[in-house]
C-alpha cells in the first residue's frame, strides 16, 4: 500500500473549467463571484482573502501581514492586470461562509463536487507551471515552506 503525504491532491481544473465555474456563480453572490476569482488570479487562501483590506494593497501588489498569514511570515502577492479591479473595494463585503457556498454550489453546476475552494491554490499553481514559471518563483508565490511542497502540486501539464 502506498502512503501518501496526508494534504497532497491532484484534483485540478483547467482554465475553461475555472471559466465555467466563475460562470455559474448566481448574480446574487457578485462579491463572492470576485473573491473567488481573485482566489484563482493569485493561489490566495480563502483566510487570506477574507482578511484583505485596501491598505494590503500597494504599488500593483497585495502585501499580507504576519497575522494575515498562515505560516506568520509577511507574504507579497503580484496582481494581474485582471486581478487589480478586484481589490479596489476591499474589504469583501462577504464572509468565508458565504464564499464557500457560492463556491460549492457552482462545483456541484459543473460537476465537479470533488473540487475544494483550496484546491484552487493547485491550480494556479499547476497553470503557472504549464506556462514555463520556475518551481521556485511559484513556491514564493504561493508562500510554500519548500519546494517538496510546491512540487506536489505544480504539474506542468501541456495540455492545459
Amino acid at each position: 500500500m502506498k502512503h501518501h503525504t496526508k494534504n497532497e491532491r491532484h484534483v485540478y481544473l483547467t482554465e475553461q473549467e475555472l471559466a465555467e465555474l466563475l460562470a455559474v456563480v448566481p448574480e446574487r453572490y457578485q462579491v463572492e463571484r470576485e473573491a473567488i476569482l481573485l482566489a484563482m488570479l493569485t493561489g490566495m487562501r480563502r483566510g487570506e482573502l477574507m482578511a484583505l483590506e485596501s491598505r494590503n494593497v500597494y504599488n500593483g501588489r497585495i502585501v499580507l501581514k504576519p497575522n494575515q498569514t498562515k505560516n506568520g511570515k509577511p507574504r507579497i502577492i503580484p496582481l494581474t492586470e485582471e486581478a487589480l479591479p478586484l481589490v479596489e473595494a476591499l474589504p469583501f463585503d462577504t464572509t468565508g461562509d458565504r464564499v464557500r457556498g457560492a463556491f460549492e454550489k457552482a462545483r456541484e453546476k459543473i460537476g465537479h463536487p470533488d473540487i475544494r475552494f483550496h484546491d484552487l491554490r493547485h491550480c494556479y499553481a499547476s497553470l503557472l507551471a504549464s506556462k514555463g514559471e520556475a518551481l521556485t518563483s511559484i513556491r514564493d508565490l504561493l508562500d510554500h515552506s519548500s519546494l517538496t511542497v510546491t512540487s506536489r502540486y505544480a504539474h506542468a501539464d501541456p495540455a492545459r
